[in-house]
């Protein structure tokens, strides 16, 4: 048994996934929480079995993808390798591999099943964007991030006209009620005379965990075999999971700076 705030699940950064529409990141974050992880060849993957179309086209992706439809994304997904099938124990398995030397997120489990039952197919790829960049600025000792609505839709490959831009703003409201995303509004002046100011948004805190969901409760969910400490009083230490992702985080954040391209999260 382990507890849901111990599961840290890794979503992609990289131009193929984010910026590509047709890429299904509800899906992606479904394949993620049914996944399990094995300590012993550092690779996360999915019982084939466990991934039935149907039952999620009734479910979580009720009225936003067909049973086809998610078997087509499946297939994308496969395409730009971001899953790959494979044998684990002797069964059938959807690896989801990652490369440690690309920039991505690390959400908990329990905050992504909550996301993929009450969000768009967008929702997921906005909220790690945003936290992304959020995290960005609290390393450089500003977590103050500005953004704008055609920002985003460019950050998940759409266009930024007036049906995009109200889904935008239903993702930022909601994430805002469940204390996942804390911002203000903000006007800032044209640099052309004669136009009305632009119309930004400032994050001011994010969060990782949805406010009023219980991360201590016990999960039946199985498992590689998590080390627990022989003496009860002795704390467990950090994950290798979680010390590849901040150490790959903070490299890549310094390496961008040296580089003179720090530049590219400015509008």
């Amino acid at each position: 048994m382990t507890t849901e705030k111990e599961r840290l699940l890794r979503f992609p950064l990289e131009e193929d996934f984010m910026t590509n529409k047709s890429v299904n990141g509800m899906l992606y974050a479904k394949l993620q929480h049914l996944s399990y992880f094995n300590e012993t060849n550092k690779k996360r993957y999915v019982y084939k079995d466990d991934v039935n179309f149907s039952e999620m086209a009734e479910e979580e992706f009720k009225e936003v993808c067909s049973r086809q439809k998610l078997s087509s994304d499946l297939n994308k997904l496969k395409k730009l390798g971001f899953v790959v099938e494979g044998i684990e124990g002797g069964k059938k398995v959807y690896y989801l591999p990652f490369d440690s030397t690309k920039f991505f997120q690390l959400v908990p489990s329990l905050t992504v099943e909550y996301l993929l039952k009450v969000k768009s197919v967008y929702c997921i790829k906005v909220y790690v964007y945003l936290l992304d960049k959020f995290f960005w600025k609290v390393k450089e000792g500003n977590g103050l991030y500005r953004f704008s609505k055609k920002e985003l839709n460019e950050a998940i490959g759409l266009y930024s006209n007036s049906t995009n831009n109200n889904t935008i703003d239903f993702i930022l409201n909601s994430l805002h009620n469940e204390g996942l995303l804390s911002y203000k509004e903000v006007l800032v002046p044209s640099a052309q005379k004669n136009k009305a100011p632009i119309h930004y948004f400032e994050i001011t805190n994010m969060n990782t965990k949805v406010k009023g969901l219980n991360y201590d409760k016990k999960t039946s969910k199985k498992e590689v075999k998590v080390i627990k400490p022989q003496n009860e009083n002795e704390q467990i230490k950090m994950t290798k999971e979680e010390e590849d992702y901040f150490q790959n985080w903070i490299e890549h954040l310094d390496k961008q700076i040296k580089e003179g391209k720090d530049d590219m999260f400015a509008f």
